[in-house]
């Protein structure tokens, strides 16, 4: 294709560009239909989509586009078992697992999945397994808790990139709060009409990651995105992540909620 050529095209093609998901290309459909025509995309663009390609772990300056709604493989994958979170907002939560932790550092235990996805498998719902998160949940890898509150529409989560621990009698010598550091967890609430509209919320202080304590649900940050307990309700105040995801601080109680282990 001449030079002139290649200006004309992409004048023409220009506003299309944007809507075009190109990261959610497989390799082998982005050799034989994106290679072809790479003339045509902006050296930014070009360099992004060659090196997401080439590179585990690239995070494209070009913002990443989430799969559209509906498409058939999203609901193959992601028959999620759930009584909180439907197909689309699995494949939301598991493509931020993605673009927000880096494969193949030291506390991040998730290989990376292809096509920009992980599987989600219910281990526990709080409904049928009542009190038993800590024995269901612990020492099982990575997991997303997620659970809708009483009464309203929101729907709050975090990703532990860490295995919850499994708590045996304690030591009287050793401390019963455990703060667990690491770099690569985040907490979120989605929006039940509009994807566009959820919050996600990157850990900032690392060392105040994740609490764990014999006692306690899933607890992020220093009550960033509290599960509660048997006697303590939940609650969501920012401190230890970026972005608050809940614009009420007081304590909530929650419909039910569900742990996920992340896996391949």
């Amino acid at each position: 294709m001449v030079i002139d050529d290649v200006v004309k095209v992409r004048a023409v093609i220009s506003d299309f560009i944007p809507h075009i998901r190109f990261f959610n290309i497989s390799s082998k459909d982005f050799n034989k239909k994106i290679v072809p025509y790479d003339e045509l995309l902006t050296k930014t663009l070009h360099h992004d989509i060659l090196h997401y390609h080439m590179e585990d772990g690239y995070k494209p300056t070009i913002p990443m586009l989430p799969q559209r709604k509906g498409q058939a493989a999203i609901r193959f994958i992601f028959s999620v078992d759930s009584v909180i979170i439907n197909a689309q907002q699995a494949a939301w939560i598991t493509q931020k697992i993605v673009e927000l932790t880096k494969p193949n550092q030291e506390n991040q235990r998730t290989p990376r999945m292809n096509n920009n996805f992980y599987k989600l498998t219910l281990l526990y719902r709080h409904s049928r397994d009542g009190n038993k998160f800590r024995e269901i949940c612990a020492e099982k890898g990575p997991t997303v808790a997620v659970g809708k509150v009483l009464d309203t529409e929101e729907i709050l989560g975090g990703y532990n990139p860490m295995a919850w621990k499994a708590f045996t009698e304690l030591d009287p010598s050793s401390p019963d709060v455990i703060w667990v550091s690491t770099s690569e967890s985040f907490i979120f609430s989605l929006d039940k009409d509009n994807a566009e509209k959820n919050i996600v919320s990157p850990v900032v202080n690392n060392n105040g990651a994740i609490v764990e304590h014999e006692i306690c649900y899933p607890y992020f940050g220093s009550g960033d995105l509290f599960f509660g307990n048997t006697g303590v309700n939940p609650h969501a105040r920012k401190c230890s992540y970026k972005t608050a995801i809940r614009s009420d601080s007081s304590k909530f109680k929650w419909a039910d909620w569900e742990v996920f282990s992340v896996s391949m």
